[in-house]
């Protein structure tokens, strides 16, 4: 359950990064939202358009529940070295002082980028770690939720394999 006020509800254009959004109806999206070159996109968890990206500014198309200051989680049993194995589309990468999602432009099919969810983690050695099941929560301790699941495997196995 969420209190008041933890959310509000707006326009995509209204959300800000580590924010997700929660569909209201069958016509809206569960989205989660980073940043790419210094602009403000969110990523589509669930749908025909899973782990596709889109601009955030003025997109007042996508509305919903939105629930800022969330938190990503790892299943740690997921782990995978990113060096060895593609990245899939979904999959949750850190790095250095980062964590972020692979994903796709909506409208691109070929290539993919790493949207940035958190970039003031404490720093790593360089080295990076991918996790292919991760959830959405929010709280701590005995007030945490998890508001999202994702497993890469499982959300579209056939297409999520990274082009190189």
């Amino acid at each position: 359950m969420l209190s008041p006020k933890e959310f509000t509800v707006g326009n995509l254009e209204d959300a800000q990064p580590l924010s997700l959004m929660l569909p209201r109806d069958q016509f809206e999206a569960t989205l989660l939202v980073g940043e790419f070159d210094q602009k403000v996109v969110a990523v589509f968890l669930d749908g025909h358009l899973t782990f596709r990206y889109v601009d955030c500014e003025d997109n007042r198309n996508l509305s919903g529940l939105l629930i800022p200051n969330v938190r990503i989680e790892v299943d740690e049993t997921s782990l995978v070295n990113p060096q060895a194995v593609p990245n899939r589309l979904g999959m949750i990468i850190r790095n250095d002082a980062g964590l972020s999602i692979c994903a796709r432009a909506e409208r691109i099919t070929l290539g993919m980028i790493n949207v940035d969810l958190d970039t003031k983690l404490p720093a790593a050695s360089g080295l990076s770690a991918g996790f292919s099941r991760w959830s959405v929560v929010i709280g701590e301790g005995r007030d945490k939720r998890v508001l999202k699941e994702v497993n890469t495997l499982r959300e579209h196995p056939a297409s999520t394999r990274a082009t190189k």
